[in-house]
């Protein structure tokens, strides 16, 4: 199972969380920061919380293709949350060009809005061979 959670939550009440999330982490449970805005207060909350996820959206992933600046610091947080044991994931990916750039920085889990049809088998096969994922 996985428990998502809103960085509100965290930032609100670290103290009170930490024990709970650790009761269920030790019963099997996967600890996700949902809709996560980069803040120094909630970064250093990090450390104190038995987290495995981080899930990233909007803001600096929809600025990340246009900014240099926002697209290092998303380099950065990638880097960081890989760096203390996180596997990072990122949603409401539309673009082709940004889902390039998360691989890129190897994000863990890339989830589109689903804005067409479901592919065909055979085209299904053919982006996943240009993708090198088949």
């Amino acid at each position: 199972f996985e428990l998502h959670f809103s960085q509100e939550l965290l930032l609100n009440h670290p103290g009170e969380l930490a024990p709970m999330l650790e009761v269920l982490k030790t019963h099997g449970f996967q600890i996700t920061v949902d809709g996560f805005a980069v803040g120094a207060h909630l970064l250093d909350e990090w450390h104190s919380l038995p987290l495995n996820n981080l899930s990233l959206e909007g803001g600096i992933l929809n600025r990340a293709l246009d900014s240099n600046e926002d697209r290092l610091m998303l380099t950065a947080l990638i880097s960081l949350a890989h760096g203390i044991g996180l596997k990072v994931n990122a949603s409401g990916i539309e673009s082709e060009d940004l889902f390039d750039l998360l691989r890129l920085l190897q994000c863990d889990g890339i989830r589109r809005y689903r804005s067409k049809a479901p592919l065909a088998p055979k085209k299904l096969e053919s982006l996943l061979r240009r993708r090198r994922l088949f």
